[in-house]
């Protein structure tokens, strides 16, 4: 176990995308979800914020990085 104080960009945006998904809500608006994170991390992020939510939540996730636009044709629509 670590503090928070150690933990890399990486690893507090992971604690932080578990703390939010964690309650169960009818909205999640998410910013940045992928920020500090690696590549494979991102879509990883995506999957379990667009996979994960209850039923029948909604989840808005913005993102500035354009690479991930493909996020539409795995989960959904983008706006």
């Amino acid at each position: 176990m670590q503090l928070v104080q150690n933990l890399s960009g990486g690893e507090l945006q992971r604690v932080a995308l578990t703390l939010c998904l964690g309650k169960v809500a009818d909205v999640y608006l998410i910013d940045e979800p992928s920020a500090y994170l690696d590549s494979e991390q991102r879509l990883h992020a995506a999957k379990v914020a667009f996979m994960s939510s209850a039923d029948p939540a909604w989840v808005a996730g913005f993102y500035s990085d354009i690479s991930l636009s493909n996020l539409r044709a795995r989960f959904g629509r983008l706006l």
